[in-house]
């Protein structure tokens, strides 16, 4: 049979076996009673039977069985993932502790290093058997960690393998079918995992498919070994989601003061949906998340070292990202003591400076290397020599600057066109000023002024980019409907109106929603102010309401007297609360 057509099979038939024993695995569990209550920590609403991870995997092996008779590494690997099916199973049936868990989780991924799937990129053998074993467990557990909300591990497990059998050379026949009925399988499980779930993967599922992605990205980091890009980068961002939320976790409970094994909503499932999503949504963002990560993962394989800037922003996005997530409302932190709220909020306070200096000196390193990168782009060894002379004088330079001129004393919710100007005023100074030190008095005639014109200009639009990035986030999030919302309608497109705007948006003991502007004025119908839409004027106030479903109207006009009548009686025809803002001036 011909690869293309043995890997279509595999995954046809791996599909058909998932959709199919999935239900079985569901009816098995319900009458052994090996059901998930309802936790805190879990979206679901009723008690779901697990045992689906074992439709999955074996849904996985039986085709790998059939078609893979005699390569000895993908024997090791199904051996690996059969071993952690029932190390999982044995945990949701009897329950393991942590430590176990462990102990299990290595024993297996040592075994899978003995077996001679490892880290191949690395001649110490000893650091190599210790990198995988971390990588291995630490997949495990990650992917175990976000099986947290119906659909969410069988969707992401189904786009990194997805990505993972693209990335994988031709000849690599075994991984690519390994990975193929890994994706078929997950896909013939989430007709079942879907919110509303009717049968959970259980740890056992979660677990073993952790390992099998593991091995995978092991496996592929060995057949790509002369594409440094791909072997090591491309493997990270295709299984990015789970890495960043352990990452996530393990840094807010470690600010926290809770310990890593304690469960609670403080995923990142959770805080998105604490910020309003329904559980769908968070799903198919995260779903989307996840395919933006591995499809950048993709490009390692074309572009080689001159990846590594994307991959650079990729890694600062997700920081913002985590950032914000991390200011997530009151229901997904952990309770403090009056005084470990002091010890938290002085350790952000330091971690913030940190944190902004460190993201800056980040985004200057990849300004330096984009800058050379399209000055030189046929010469790496050009490029490279170049950034490893000029990065050590200008970096500093350009982050004295923002120092000296103020730059960290802007507050990035608030970040406005002057905080703008801030920034690429100490972009430009900072970078003229290193480049004159490099010039004239290290004396690097080499050095092209082309590439540090290019330079300050990036680092000025990715330092201005990386803030409006989070302004843009935390605004983005304020627009979602939660539930007990107020629908506001404003009357008054005008300065106090937006004020107005700013001032409900970011209010969290009153969350209000946008219904849109009502103003009179004919130059700003149908017109967007601030992403809110101007629905009409003042006399079209009953049907906008009953259309938007409005509860609340606000008077945000210069002039009250003239509109309060009219607007008053057509609040009374329709049964809404009125009110009126009026900010009072300074004399």
């Amino acid at each position: 049979m011909e690869p293309l057509a043995l890997l279509t099979v595999a995954f046809a038939v791996a599909l058909l076996l998932g959709a199919a024993l999935t239900p079985l695995a569901a009816a098995v569990a319900r009458r052994a009673g090996i059901v998930a209550p309802v936790r805190a920590d879990r979206w679901g609403s009723r008690p779901t039977p697990l045992l689906g991870g074992i439709a999955l995997i074996l849904a996985v092996l039986l085709p790998v069985g059939v078609f893979v008779v005699a390569d000895r590494g993908a024997v090791i690997v199904a051996l690996g993932a059969l071993a952690s099916l029932v190390l999982g199973t044995i945990d949701d049936v009897h329950g393991l502790r942590p430590t176990s868990k462990i102990v299990g989780q290595t024993i297996i991924a040592s075994g899978l290093a003995l077996g001679g799937v490892g880290v191949e990129i690395i001649d110490i053998p000893v650091l190599s058997f210790v990198l995988t074993v971390v990588w291995v467990v630490g997949l495990m557990n990650a992917v175990n960690l976000i099986d947290n909300m119906d659909g969410l591990v069988g969707g992401v497990a189904a786009i990194a393998a997805a990505v993972l059998f693209l990335m994988a050379p031709a000849e690599a026949l075994e991984l690519r079918l390994i990975a193929a009925t890994l994706t078929g399988a997950c896909l013939g499980f989430l007709l079942h995992n879907v919110a509303p779930a009717r049968v959970y993967l259980g740890d056992a599922g979660s677990q073993a498919i952790g390992f099998l992605l593991a091995a995978l990205a092991l496996q592929l980091t060995n057949v790509a070994a002369s594409n440094v890009a791909l072997a090591v980068l491309g493997p990270l961002l295709v299984l990015g989601l789970p890495i960043f939320d352990t990452a996530l976790v393990a840094i807010t409970r470690r600010l926290e003061g809770r310990p890593l094994s304690q469960g609670g909503r403080d995923h990142t499932s959770h805080r998105l949906a604490a910020r309003g999503l329904d559980e769908r949504t968070t799903v198919f963002v995260l779903w989307a998340i996840a395919a933006g990560l591995a499809c950048t993962g993709l490009l390692a394989a074309v572009l080689g070292l001159a990846f590594l800037p994307l991959a650079g922003l990729v890694v600062v996005g997700l920081v913002l990202f985590g950032v914000f997530l991390a200011e997530a409302p009151e229901a997904a932190r952990g309770v403090h003591t009056p005084a470990r709220r002091a010890v938290v909020g002085a350790g952000r306070r330091l971690i913030r400076f940190g944190s902004e200096i460190s993201l800056d000196a980040a985004l200057a390193g990849i300004a330096l290397f984009s800058a050379l990168l399209i000055r030189f782009e046929s010469t790496p060894e050009v490029w490279l020599t170049l950034f490893l002379q000029v990065a050590p004088i200008l970096i500093p330079l350009q982050l004295l600057a923002f120092a000296l001129l103020n730059v960290y004393r802007i507050l990035w919710s608030a970040f406005a066109i002057t905080d703008l100007v801030a920034v690429v005023r100490a972009s430009v100074v900072g970078t003229l000023v290193g480049g004159l030190v490099i010039l004239y008095v290290f004396k690097m005639t080499g050095q092209s002024r082309a590439v540090l014109l290019l330079d300050g200009i990036l680092f000025a639009l990715l330092v201005v980019s990386s803030r409006l990035f989070l302004v843009y986030l935390r605004d983005w999030s304020s627009r979602w409907p939660k539930e007990g919302n107020r629908r506001v309608l404003i009357i008054g497109a005008s300065a106090r109106g937006q004020l107005l705007q700013g001032l409900l948006a970011r209010s969290e003991h009153a969350p209000y929603q946008f219904a849109g502007y009502l103003d009179d004025d004919p130059g700003k119908l149908r017109r967007n102010i601030g992403g809110i839409p101007v629905l009409g004027r003042v006399s079209d106030l009953a049907q906008v309401a009953h259309s938007q479903h409005v509860d609340l109207v606000i008077v945000a006009t210069e002039d009250h007297d003239a509109l309060s009548d009219a607007v008053r009686q057509g609040c009374a025809k329709v049964g809404i609360e009125i009110r009126e803002f009026s900010p009072t001036p300074w004399h």
